[in-house]
């Protein structure tokens, strides 16, 4: 598709990679906390189950509706930078 170059200028790129990164860190640490209770409770291996499961679907949920925002966006900035380019 593009250049890691030509995709690190964009800042919607950019943006959009620490957000991912973010969650991603989010989401391990939820992860490890979920096991580290497993591993301390009695409930043995329910927490970390339940937890993952659950944790993993409201994070997509979030994840999505956050990322869903810059579609929008992109948009209005492919429309003006067209409209831009024909006056010119």
């Amino acid at each position: 598709m593009l250049d890691n170059d030509m995709l690190s200028r964009f800042e919607l790129s950019r943006v959009i990679s620490k957000k991912v990164k973010v969650y991603g860190v989010i989401w391990f640490f939820i992860i490890l906390v979920f096991g580290i209770v497993g591993l301390i409770s009695e409930w043995s291996l329910i927490p970390l189950v339940f937890g993952n499961f659950i944790t993993t679907l409201i994070a997509l949920f979030i994840f999505n509706m956050d990322i869903s925002r810059y579609q929008i966006a992109g948009l209005f900035g492919a429309v003006s930078a067209a409209k831009e380019k024909l006056s010119n």
